[in-house]
This record gives C-alpha cells, sequence and structure tokens, in this order.
C-alpha cells in the first residue's frame, strides 16, 4: 500500500521544495541565527495547544500572533509531555480505539507545515491553519 501512495508522496516533496525557494527567494525565510532550532522547538509545541484552544474557545483571535521568544521553559516542558503522553495514550488505545490515534496523528500532521520549524515571516501561529476545508458531494 505504500508503494501506491510514493507518487502523492513525491508530489508533496516536491511542492514544499519549490515553497521553500519562492518563499526563500522572496526574503521571507527567516535564518537559524535569528530564530534557533530551540526556540522553533518550543514555539511548535506550545502552538499545538494554542491551536486547540481556539478551537474550543476563538478568543482573541489575531490576524497576526507576535512571535514569542521567551517562553517560560516550565510551560514548554509540560508541552512536551503533554504531547508524548497524548500520542503514547492514544498510541495504547489504539487497538481497541483506532479512530483516536488517526485523528490524533491528522491533526499532529497536519499542523507540521505551519508550525515554524522552517519559519517564513513573523507570526508564531495563524488562525488560518486550524481547519482542514472539505467538499460536500
Amino acid at each position: 500500500m505504500l508503494r501506491e501512495k510514493l507518487p502523492f508522496f513525491a508530489l508533496a516533496f516536491l511542492a514544499s521544495g519549490l515553497t521553500y525557494l519562492a518563499q526563500h527567494s522572496g526574503g521571507a525565510v527567516r535564518s537559524w541565527v535569528e530564530l534557533p532550532l530551540g526556540v522553533r522547538v518550543a514555539n511548535a509545541a506550545l502552538s499545538y495547544f494554542r491551536y486547540i484552544a481556539k478551537t474550543f474557545w476563538p478568543s482573541d483571535l489575531s490576524a497576526m500572533y507576535p512571535y514569542e521568544k521567551d517562553w517560560p521553559v516550565s510551560l514548554v516542558i509540560a508541552a512536551m509531555l503533554a504531547l508524548g503522553l497524548l500520542s503514547a495514550l492514544f498510541a495504547w488505545r489504539a487497538r481497541r480505539s483506532p479512530w483516536l490515534i488517526v485523528g490524533w496523528l491528522w491533526y499532529l500532521g497536519m499542523l507540521i507545515p505551519v508550525l515554524g520549524l522552517v519559519q517564513v515571516g513573523s507570526q508564531s501561529m495563524a488562525d488560518r491553519y486550524t481547519y482542514l476545508p472539505v467538499s460536500a458531494s
């Protein structure tokens, strides 16, 4: 089954590369000196929960969320532990409730391109990325 999906992975990889090149040539990609890996990982871990919170309680929405470089270490560690524990819990429950792990991995995967690990622009997150549009048949 994986082999039949390889063309789609190739297209996704190609589209990602072209997008990166376009953003980089336009000067939108932030440097690793400006935003080190630790800052980006902290923002990514916290953004997962910020997106969840705004999904259930959409308050203080903004067109621009400034990038916070000094999150409390305890908050970052708590977010990372929570991500790990939720992932482990859903993996443990996968046999009885496979929809939990599928939904969780779908959520984690859909946000990877917009978490800022490759930072484009100056925003730390964007509300417009919290949904997946689907077409009704």
